[in-house]
This record gives C-alpha cells, sequence and structure tokens, in this order.
C-alpha cells in the first residue's frame, strides 16, 4: 500500500518536479483550492500534506491553521524555491514538519 499524500499548490503547473518525483511512490492527490483542501481532508487519511509556500491566493499559515483544525497530527511538510535556514527556522516555528526546497534536481529529492 502505497503512502497517501496530499500536495496543495495555487496553480497546476506550479510544482511539476515534486509531483512527477512523488507519482511513482505515492498515492498523490493535487488540490488547487482551499475549500476542497478542506474537504479531502476530512474525508481521507492522508500520511502527509505537502503545501506550496507561493500561494496565489492565501498564505502557507493559513493553510497549515486549517489543516491543523481538520488533522492536528497530519505532518504539513512546506515546499518553497528557496529553502534557506532562516525560511526553515519560520516553517518549523509555525508548526510544520519540515520545508522542502524544489529548486533541487529529481535526483537529489531521494538521496
Amino acid at each position: 500500500m502505497l503512502p497517501k499524500v496530499l500536495l496543495f499548490v495555487s496553480n497546476e503547473g506550479e510544482i511539476g518536479l515534486l509531483q512527477d518525483t512523488l507519482t511513482p511512490h505515492v498515492e498523490l492527490t493535487q488540490i488547487c483550492d482551499p475549500g476542497k483542501m478542506a474537504r479531502e481532508l476530512a474525508s481521507s487519511n492522508f500520511d502527509v500534506m505537502f503545501c506550496s509556500r507561493e500561494l496565489g491566493a492565501g498564505n502557507w499559515r493559513d493553510v497549515l491553521e486549517k489543516v491543523r483544525k481538520i488533522d492536528s497530527n497530519l505532518p504539513v511538510i512546506v515546499v518553497s524555491e528557496g529553502g534557506d535556514e532562516a525560511e526553515w527556522e519560520e516553517v518549523l516555528a509555525a508548526g510544520a514538519f519540515d520545508l522542502l526546497s524544489s529548486s533541487g534536481t529529481r535526483r537529489s529529492c531521494f538521496q
């Protein structure tokens, strides 16, 4: 059985590398709408959620807060193009599980 992963991004093409990398290894659900995200979280048992740091219609902190209200134990990993130490500390302080830099290559995601 593959892990169930929810990928929340602001648009379909935003995190193509991460989607391409994860798809062979997980059961991936990709969502761009906050309302649909809340419904999916309430109706499914996900093992982890990836959330884009750069959201067009909202803020990753707002998404994290909504997730915590629905499933306080779900690990949320924020995905960012940057991913420096200060950004990592900010994400952890906000209650996310980790920060993943999307600027790496496909190979580096699994090393």
